[in-house]
């Protein structure tokens, strides 16, 4: 239900009001009487902010180990009593009376109940802390009471004050409290009945993973801070090396307490993936009441804080493995898997996992795929050669070696023009061989034709015969000569120096060496 509920006590409704922004207040108050919008300039309209909460809602957030009953002394402002000439800062007093019934004071017998008086800068940069005024003076029922921050101190924006117990001081029916101050900024103050509330029970107002942020919202957060979620692929790149590069290492250590995060509590407003243990971080702030990211430390409230579903599914398999355990490296589509320095056993933990925490299969289980070499058909256009001929020629040590192609002779080529036709291989056919010349004289025995598949290792012999190991090439085993690629080789007879032995054909399979095409022993021919 909507109502008027100012620092005034008015109730009357103005053009200039401002609604709380909790669901189970709805109270307006009066913008003058609540905030300090600054000097009207004229020409210019000063807006209020978009997010704005009344005092007794910012006191609930404050300090949620406290939750409150009721109100005694709703908010009331101070009044200013005396302006001071030398100074900036003036004095600030106000008296008021609450009254305590019988059941109130029935509760404050139990330990877990309280009194507290309370006090909040309006207009404050943190917008929920308690903050008492400089040079505060407090009095009830006559009596002093003590207020742990006093003199001129200042808060910083990392300091909270805390309420102040008035319980002894207190009686059944009426009773007096006196606020004073000496500072030139705007507060309210008040007395609420309160109860203690255990880690537990604030736990619990927590909402869970399936109440709070989407999965789909967590994982396009860590995708966007990893840097790969929405970008365009780029078909000139390799994915592959870029996917290596954006591999994000992530450690989930709490910077809280220093252990590993077991449940993932972050702020639903930060931008950033980071997040911290859920219950280390609530119960620090049972003392320090700041409510602040420990990753980029802004001020929030026990209302901001969600379960985070990417990393707390992460965390949740990663309960049952060694505490040293920390880090995960996280690709830019959302896939993750556990890191470890040391001889740790991961099992499945260090295999990629989709975002949702299933294995991903590609990942689990890489077969080894057999390549099959298959023969490759040349194509031959007007700029690409068809093959390339090579040609060994007998040094004055009787080896061979092969020489410049500029010094090929027309006569060596007439030599295996007729026999080409003979020894040519079929390049449609199903099994590539290869034709080795030798230095026998005859010209029936110097060829032999050998199948160069690796399950097949046997020579086929022409109609010449098998090379004799006394007929073998000077030097071929000191040199190790692999050609790039399978070929189609045609030798042919000679009876000089200079012999052509075959052509390789560009954008084929791998080929053998020579010195291991010499394998056979040459039987006699008949």
């Amino acid at each position: 239900m909507e109502m008027i509920r100012c620092l005034c006590r008015s109730t009357l409704l103005s053009n200039s009001v401002i609604k709380c922004k909790d669901p189970k207040c709805n109270a307006w108050q009066h913008i003058p009487c609540v905030l300090n919008l600054g000097r009207p300039v004229e020409g210019v309209l000063t807006n209020p902010p978009d997010t704005f909460y009344c005092e007794t809602c910012r006191l609930s957030r404050a300090d949620p180990f406290w939750k409150t009953i009721s109100h005694p002394l709703y908010p009331v402002k101070l009044n200013i009593t005396n302006i001071s000439r030398f100074s900036a800062s003036q004095v600030q007093s106000i008296v008021k009376t609450f009254y305590l019934t019988r059941e109130d004071m029935d509760l404050l017998l139990d330990q877990e109940y309280d009194l507290q008086a309370w006090s909040m800068l309006l207009n404050d940069d943190v917008m929920f802390r308690m903050q008492w005024p400089q040079f505060v003076v407090l009095q009830v029922n006559g009596a002093p009471v003590h207020v742990s921050r006093t003199g001129g101190q200042l808060l910083g924006p990392n300091d909270r004050d805390d309420g102040i117990s008035i319980t002894p001081f207190i009686r059944d029916g009426i009773n007096t409290i006196m606020f004073g101050g000496y500072d030139a900024r705007i507060f309210c103050v008040g007395v609420r009945l309160v109860k203690r509330q255990t880690l537990r029970q604030v736990l619990n107002t927590i909402p869970n993973e399936s109440e709070g942020e989407h999965f789909e919202d967590s994982l396009a957060r860590v995708r966007r801070c990893v840097g790969g979620g929405a970008a365009q692929e780029n078909a000139e790149s390799d994915t592959d090396v870029e996917v290596i590069a954006a591999l994000v290492s992530i450690n989930l250590r709490c910077t809280v307490n220093g252990s590993r995060i077991k449940v993932a509590g972050r702020f639903k407003h930060c931008a950033h993936m980071g997040c911290f243990d859920l219950e280390a971080f609530v119960e620090m702030n049972q003392q320090s009441k700041k409510w602040q990211c420990p990753i980029c430390m802004k001020n929030y409230s026990l209302d901001d804080i969600v379960i985070d579903p990417y990393f707390n599914r992460i965390t949740s398999l990663m309960q049952n493995c060694e505490e040293d355990v920390t880090n995960i490296e996280v690709k830019p589509d959302g896939s993750w898997r556990a890191k470890a320095e040391g001889n740790y056993n991961l099992g499945d933990l260090g295999l990629w996992h989709l975002p949702d925490g299933s294995i991903c299969s590609s990942r689990a289980a890489e077969p080894k795929q057999k390549t099959e070499l298959k023969p490759i058909r040349p194509e031959v256009g007007p700029d690409s050669h068809s093959n390339l001929r090579l040609r060994l020629k007998k040094n004055k040590n009787g080896c061979w070696e092969f020489c410049n192609p500029r010094e090929g002779t027309s006569h060596s080529n007439r030599i295996g023009e007729g026999t080409s036709r003979s020894n040519r291989i079929d390049k449609n056919s199903e099994n590539e061989e290869n034709i080795v010349p030798t230095d026998a004289p005859t010209q029936d025995a110097d060829v032999i034709v050998i199948d160069d598949r690796e399950e097949e290792m046997e020579s086929v012999p022409s109609s010449g015969g098998i090379l004799d190991a006394s007929n073998e090439i000077p030097g071929s085993k000191h040199e190790d000569v692999a050609l790039d690629g399978s070929s189609y080789l045609d030798f042919y007879n000679a009876t000089n120096d200079d012999l052509e032995i075959w052509s390789l054909l560009y954008g084929s399979q791998g080929a053998p060496n020579v010195s291991d095409l010499f394998e056979k022993n040459r039987s006699g021919h008949a």
